[in-house]
């Protein structure tokens, strides 16, 4: 009987021996595991940080682009109202010189376009095709 006591004393320090071993796996597996998921927390919050710095970055740059687009629209119709007024100005000058030119310089400029015309005649007149035509 106290060798069959020795068996099962043996036979249960064995099992206790491979159960330890075994726990002892089951334990290293769960620290790695927790370091895993530590690290993946830490990553997941440096992510979640990225995140809310992009967002900000986001609404900062929708509010100056907003900024931008309303700056646009401001100077677009500065711009329209310059031109209209450039265009005013044109006529106005426009009208300013009609109404200060005499019938004396409109006389001038008659004068001056039929000596110019005149000038052309003559560098006509002197063209092979002026002369061709004039011995027809």
């Amino acid at each position: 009987m106290g060798n069959k006591l020795d068996n099962v004393a043996n036979d249960q320090k064995e099992m206790f021996e491979k159960s330890k071993y075994k726990v002892q796996q089951y334990q290293n597996e769960i620290d790695m595991r927790e370091q895993e998921i530590q690290a993946l927390k830490k990553t997941n919050e440096q992510q979640q940080d990225d995140i809310k710095m992009y967002e900000l970055r986001l609404g900062q740059m929708n509010d100056r682009m907003q900024d931008i687009e309303e700056e646009l629209e401001l100077k677009s119709g500065e711009n329209n109202r310059l031109r209209n007024q450039v265009a005013d100005l044109e006529r106005s000058v426009q009208d300013l010189y009609g109404s200060r030119k005499g019938e004396g310089s409109i006389h001038v400029e008659l004068n001056n376009m039929k000596a110019d015309n005149e000038k052309l005649i003559t560098l006509l007149k002197q063209t092979s095709e002026y002369q061709d035509l004039d011995d027809t």
